[in-house]
């Protein structure tokens, strides 16, 4: 599945939004999940994660691409 097409964000989605430890971004999403009331078995959005941290929904596609800079 492509990163555009991802409706559900997990923890290393956060990590390289936020440029964080694995640690960090386990408790953002946590934080994410207690803001919008996210309980059970309930995943995050990339829409609830744009809201949160109050970005664009492009600016979080952005933060997912992985660049390799030895490539080019």
């Amino acid at each position: 599945m492509s990163v555009h097409n991802e409706i559900f964000v997990c923890a290393k989605n956060i990590k390289l939004l936020k440029n964080c430890c694995e640690t960090t971004s386990y408790r953002k999403l946590k934080e994410i999940k207690l803001a919008y009331g996210i309980t059970g078995t309930k995943e995050v959005t990339v829409d609830h994660v744009c809201l949160f941290f109050g970005i664009t929904l492009e600016q979080y596609r952005e933060s997912q691409k992985i660049t390799k800079k030895e490539d080019k």
